[in-house]
């Protein structure tokens, strides 16, 4: 319980009248003793009226039968996306009521630090819609939730905590916008090539689901009464595979999420807009030991049966194997292809773990190795001092920085191409690598 406005004037004016009756002893009335009657009366009256009061939340399919939580226009929550989620509440008493309530989940769900504050009628639901940001992958679910109720006199605030099944379901973050159809020119700013879009016409065959629209050939199509796609011969098609190191050192947090989280979202959006390009495309994921295997293939099955791994990743505590993970990518791809290592570039110097997995895979395929650099060390290393710890702390941040640089340049000299970057910019990095050996055609 905690006191309204009203509560605290009634307790100023007990106080006053207390300490005038002290001085004026019996000629005035005890008046603070009937405020304060009244006052305890009143809250015990609240307390029996709030306590018969039920309100529900959750998610609703029908609002006004089945409320529950339900995240607005949005099936799942997207890894690093912040998203509108509506929350309904349901008042099933008799009266109208006043209630305030501040989201609280588990901590890979941020929500703003706000209180919320709803009137809702007698029988009748109320939609609270709020952002929320996911952190971790997979399903996350609330039991509790913790309200307050208003009581009818204006005196207190009556907590209840509500028993309640609330489920989200947070999936790898994608190329397209929700309810945005593959195939469509751009989607957040890359430019999507569609699906099936080569030089030479090959065949034509049945639609499929997924196929774009500018594949469809309306001619064959009319002729038919049955949709009909082309199917050109690509120029060029890669063959790409992603290892994803998901060891301790995936656990370092860096712009909201850990590691591992960007790795995530970096591999589903990468593959997603490389298999709209007819690319070939294939996973591994390893920590001590091999966790998962996908081997390159086509087409928007792939991406889903990828995705649908990587909607389940978390990271261990052990330290990752990666020569074992490049010695799996050399059994799986006979091909040569274009492998890009998701890890801790300082592990690259001669005798290093990623140094051995690099030699693993030259000359067979094209190793990528990607490290991501926190913003936060980068500004430490040059900007000025302001305290006497500072200096210190800089000199640190360099020192980790030339170590970085000498892991990269030694990367480099085995013939794989090494890019760092911050979260902000690892994604254009990756892009921007990946869309250019594919015009200078060095993998596949």
């Amino acid at each position: 319980m905690s006191l309204r406005p009203a509560a605290h004037v009634l307790l100023a004016l007990i106080v006053i009248f207390g300490i005038t009756g002290l001085w004026a002893g019996d000629a005035l009335p005890p008046i603070w003793r009937i405020l304060a009657g009244l006052s305890v009366i009143g809250l015990a009256y609240e307390f029996w009226r709030t306590r018969g009061t039920t309100i529900e939340l959750g998610q609703t399919d029908d609002a006004l039968l089945r409320p529950s939580l339900h995240p607005s226009l949005h099936p799942s929550l997207h890894l690093g996306r912040a998203e509108t989620t509506t929350l309904t509440f349901y008042n099933t008493s008799p009266r109208a009521v006043m209630i305030q309530y501040q989201p609280d989940f588990v901590d890979s769900l941020a929500t703003a630090a706000k209180v919320y504050m709803l009137e809702i009628g007698a029988n009748v639901h109320a939609p609270l819609a709020f952002d929320v940001t996911a952190s971790a992958v997979g399903t996350h679910v609330s039991k509790h939730a913790r309200i307050r109720i208003a009581g009818p006199l204006g005196l207190a605030w009556w907590n209840r905590q509500l028993d309640v099944d609330l489920t989200f379901q947070v999936i790898p973050d994608t190329i397209r916008r929700r309810g945005q159809r593959y195939g469509t020119v751009k989607s957040e700013g890359l430019s999507s090539g569609a699906a099936g879009s080569g030089l030479e016409l090959h065949h034509l065959r049945e639609y499929r689901p997924g196929d774009p629209r500018q594949s469809i050939d309306w001619k064959a199509s009319a002729r038919t009464g049955e949709w009909v796609t082309r199917v050109h011969i690509r120029e060029l098609q890669l063959r790409i595979v992603v290892l994803i190191d998901a060891g301790r050192t995936s656990r370092l947090s860096m712009g909201g999420l850990d590691q591992l989280g960007h790795y995530i979202n970096l591999t589903a959006r990468l593959l997603e807009y490389a298999a709209l390009q007819d690319d070939h495309v294939g996973l591994v994921v390893a920590s001590d030991k091999l966790l998962h295997t996908v081997s390159p293939g086509s087409g928007l099955g792939t991406v889903y049966r990828i995705r649908s791994i990587l909607g389940t990743l978390h990271t261990s505590e052990a330290q990752t194997d990666l020569v074992a993970a490049a010695m799996a990518v050399r059994k799986m791809v006979s091909q040569r292809s274009l492998v890009i290592l998701l890890s801790d570039l300082e592990q690259g110097t001669t005798g290093g773990p990623l140094a051995g997995a690099i030699r693993t895979l030259i000359p067979k395929h094209l190793p990528v190795a990607v490290g991501m650099v926190a913003p936060e060390v980068q500004r430490m290393a040059e900007e000025p001092a302001q305290t006497w710890l500072d200096p210190w702390q800089a000199a640190a941040a360099r020192n980790w920085r030339q170590q970085l640089d000498g892991s990269v340049e030694s990367l480099r000299k085995m013939g794989a191409i090494a890019l760092t970057a911050t979260p902000d910019d690892l994604e254009a990095r990756v892009f921007e690598t990946y869309r250019t050996l594919r015009l200078r055609r060095r993998a596949g």
